[in-house]
């Protein structure tokens, strides 16, 4: 886990287009959501403090290990916010922070789905959630799961389209520029989105819903 730290920190870096990590940073490791509970008094699977609090003196990353786990999710949130800051507005640019981190660590997943496929499967079964809860309501749906698909997504398709530097200029400048740096509103590019991935001429993809939506650590 210590090695793959090390190298999640290179391969965040490398995908932002930066080059050094130069902040102090602490890495706590667990077993188990457990412990987690005990340490920050939720049962998060993984977290990332950018300011000291309580026994945290450093920006620090707490990260349940083992076989699945969010650890390079948890280094893209530290490695994003050092270098580009905190985003703007960021009560409304949880889908893009999040939807950076998720996509940044695929293999964190308990399947071996692109998440092409996954949104196309959110999708055929009518799951899917509008740009409106992405924007305002990301933390509050049922299944989280849906909304951190979707937005890994998104956000790998603009980086895939218009490249990371102008996602950076999305991150600092906030929601208002989003019009200013894709020609569309998010509800619009959600659409086009949503468009292309059913016009898709790939087999639909089988699941178990319930087993899709199960935390898997």
């Amino acid at each position: 886990l210590m090695d793959s730290t090390r190298t999640y920190i290179e391969a965040c870096l490398s995908m932002l287009h930066e080059t050094t990590l130069s902040d102090t940073v602490g890495f706590w490791l667990v077993r188990n959501r457990e412990d987690m509970q005990r340490i920050l008094g939720l049962p998060f699977s993984g977290f990332t403090m950018m300011e000291p609090q309580g026994d945290f003196t450093r920006k620090t990353v707490l990260s349940v290990g083992g076989h699945r786990n969010p650890l390079k999710h948890e280094v893209m949130h530290l490695v994003s916010r050092c270098k580009w800051g905190p985003s703007k507005n960021e009560h409304l640019m949880t889908w893009l922070e999040e939807g950076l981190a998720t996509f940044a660590d695929p293999e964190a997943e308990c399947d071996t789905l692109s998440f092409e496929e996954k949104y196309r499967f959110i999708l055929q079964n009518g799951k899917a959630v509008d740009a409106d809860a992405l924007l305002h309501h990301f933390m509050e749906q049922q299944t989280p799961k849906i909304c951190y698909i979707q937005s890994a997504y998104i956000v790998g398709y603009l980086i895939d389209k218009h490249g990371i530097d102008t996602l950076r200029k999305l991150w600092v400048g906030g929601m208002e520029v989003f019009q200013e740096l894709y020609g569309m509103n998010l509800n619009s590019l959600v659409q086009q989105v949503e468009g292309q991935l059913m016009q898709s001429s790939q087999p639909a993809v089988s699941l178990d819903w319930n087993d899709f939506v199960r935390p898997c650590y």
